[in-house]
């Protein structure tokens, strides 16, 4: 199976970041000379708005930033982002963003300057004179303002999950409309039992890391988490996306894998490898935006009630991985599965009994 790229979901990541700082460097001369006085439009001045010079440096320096603000997302470890609030990672990056660009400016200026034979003290004086003019107090407090900015709303956009943001912003579910997707119910087996040993504290702790450990599973399939409920959290795809690759059970194959890659980690903090129950299910569904005092992107169908139920039934029938017919229907020609009838149930809220049946990787099933 071909496997996401990280590599050109990077470079994607990297472009926007580009984009967006661009924009904002165009936008630089507008904070920097607005409210000056006519008098003050000197001929450098009218050539600060020069169609080419804007083209050369703020473009430039737009790309420079959007590189630099892309570097220090990535080089800060997933692990403190996860341990630290939601404003403590967005003022740090717009300190290291602010830090780096004056050692940046500082070095830009000192070799310039020494390659063309001016004295280290000379250009230390005039670097120190400089930073107590406007022109730097503005610039830099512009580049803070607009890290914080930026910062602000990836943070936010990471909260709701991928392309959420954009889509509340564009409006795109202020009416409900039809989409076809898969869901999965992916559930923690043996919760109330967990719970009652770890005490709620403790249990939540598992909770949190088992749901970490779900990150990098979703890039990998284009998962898009649904919610989070209790011990349970809901996943979808849009069914294109989810039938490809048969993402939609290679994410459950693969978190199982991610599971006991960590086996030492949990057994050794909590004394229990975390073993998930799942059913899955796909249809129309009517998504939209929902709330007022809370707003969020809600779906509403049946083929929601149905993946709901059909995870129920893995406990009775002794199963991890329960799906639909219509699941099955997507997914049969994947020979990686060994999908078995579990029998036609009834399920609570169906008028009719459905279909359902179990999924093992093959080579799992011959052991």
């Amino acid at each position: 199976m071909k496997k996401r790229s990280k590599f050109g979901y990077n470079l994607r990541r990297l472009i926007r970041d580009i984009f967006f700082w661009i924009v904002i460097a165009l936008m630089y001369p507008l904070f920097r000379f607005v409210g000056l006085s006519d008098n003050f439009f000197s001929v450098s001045v009218e050539k600060t708005f020069d169609p080419i010079y804007i083209a050369i440096v703020y473009v430039g320096a737009g790309a420079l930033l959007g590189i630099l603000f892309f570097i220090l997302e990535v080089i800060i470890p997933k692990a403190a982002k996860r341990k630290r609030s939601f404003s403590f990672i967005i003022l740090l990056q717009t300190f290291l963003f602010v830090l780096v660009l004056m050692l940046v400016i500082i070095s830009v200026n000192f070799s310039t300057r020494m390659a063309y034979g001016e004295e280290a003290s000379v250009i230390w004086d005039d670097t120190l004179r400089f930073f107590k003019t406007w022109t730097f107090i503005s610039l830099l407090s512009y580049a803070g303002i607009a890290s914080m900015f930026v910062s602000f709303i990836k943070q936010t956009s990471h909260k709701l999950g991928p392309g959420i943001l954009f889509k509340m912003i564009m409006g795109r579910y202020h009416k409900p409309r039809e989409e076809n997707r898969i869901f999965i119910f992916l559930d923690l087996k043996d919760s109330t039992t967990h719970a009652e040993r770890l005490g709620h504290i403790v249990f939540s702790r598992l909770l949190q890391e088992c749901f970490y450990d779900l990150t990098d599973v979703l890039w990998e399939t284009k998962g898009e988490v649904y919610q989070f409920v209790g011990d349970e959290v809901v996943v979808s795809w849009p069914l294109k996306e989810g039938v490809e690759n048969g993402n939609c059970l290679r994410f459950f194959f693969e978190y199982r894998k991610v599971i006991l890659k960590r086996q030492k980690h949990y057994l050794g903090h909590y004394g229990v490898i975390p073993t998930f129950k799942a059913g899955l299910d796909c249809g129309l569904v009517a998504v939209a935006e929902v709330g007022e005092v809370k707003r969020e992107i809600a779906y509403h169908g049946d083929t929601l009630n149905t993946a709901a139920r059909i995870q129920g039934q893995c406990n009775f029938n002794g199963k991890l991985l329960l799906i639909s017919a219509n699941i099955k229907a997507l997914i049969e020609h994947i020979s990686t599965y060994n999908i078995e009838v579990v029998g036609n149930i009834p399920l609570k809220g169906k008028l009719a009994p459905v279909d359902i049946y179990s999924v093992e990787l093959r080579d799992e099933s011959t052991d």
